[in-house]
């Protein structure tokens, strides 16, 4: 009996025991850049929705830098872009380029795209083509809005500031004003006549 224990605690200690894998530190590595590969490139990079945390960290730096960017198909890119991602520094740096007075018109309505795309996916300004809303003008009445129901389909949703409604409606009522560019100016009407009543959902 005592030969049958010890016998059993020797296979016991010298059994190699599996541990689960450890998932590697920098496991995320592989994200990094995917969206500043897909500017570069102009198209979209396979790995954007697996990668949709550093995908919003990445929008909310290029947004962060963009300043006087004249390349409307990389504004496009990246409205397209903030569709799939929902995220408070996202929404911030949107409302943040809108404000920046120095920026470039087109830039700045980029910003009031992305922050209204944040809260609203469902209102489309594409409609009279992809690159519209950055290359002129809307017209008086926003007749280039359309309306759909998109799918609930995001690569990361991080949710966004309890109050983003009305820190977008409040952005767009500055921006109406008629010191403003014509083009942020008609952009910031329209926001204000699609924008949500209340606050968005979850």
């Amino acid at each position: 009996m005592l030969a049958k224990s010890l016998l059993g605690m020797l296979v016991f200690l010298v059994t190699p025991i599996t541990l689960p894998a450890q998932q590697e530190p920098n496991a995320h590595a592989s994200c990094r850049g995917v969206l500043t590969s897909t500017v570069a490139s102009g198209h979209e990079h396979h790995d954007l929705p697996r990668c949709g945390a550093e995908v919003a960290s990445e929008l909310g730096r290029m947004l962060r830098s963009l300043g006087t960017e004249r390349d409307l198909e990389k504004l496009r890119l990246l409205h397209r872009v903030s569709f799939f991602v929902r995220d408070a520094a996202v929404f911030s740096q949107a409302v943040a380029l809108a404000n920046t007075v120095t920026a470039d018109p087109h830039v700045r309505v980029l910003g009031l795209y992305v922050a209204l795309t944040q809260i609203d996916r469902g209102t489309d300004f594409t409609s009279s083509g992809v690159s519209k809303p950055f290359r002129e003008p809307l017209s008086e009445n926003c007749e280039e809005a359309a309306f759909g129901a998109p799918d609930d389909t995001f690569w990361h949703d991080g949710g966004l500031p309890s109050d983003a409604v009305e820190t977008l409606r409040s952005t767009a009522v500055g921006l109406g004003s008629t010191t403003q560019p014509l083009m942020v100016r008609r952009f910031a009407s329209c926001v204000l006549l699609v924008l949500p009543e209340g606050p968005e959902p979850d």
